[in-house]
């Protein structure tokens, strides 16, 4: 459909002019672009975390400090 109006004829044939290949190459980076764009906002684990997770346990559930 953007294309359709950044056309070239070539006899029979109908092909995309340069312009439409420099828009439709921005739409492209731009799509690429977005989703990282995007993730970097999402927020992750702080250290520390959730206990139990990544961090060794007691036999009573409290977090071993893995320092001593």
């Amino acid at each position: 459909m953007i294309l359709a109006h950044l056309t070239l004829s070539f006899g029979p044939a109908e092909g995309p002019s340069q312009n439409g290949f420099h828009l439709i190459k921005g739409i492209g980076s731009g799509a690429a672009l977005a989703p990282p764009a995007i993730a970097s906002f999402i927020p992750t684990r702080r250290s520390g975390g959730v206990p139990g997770i990544d961090t060794p346990e007691s036999e009573h559930g409290e977090v071993v400090n893995a320092a001593r």
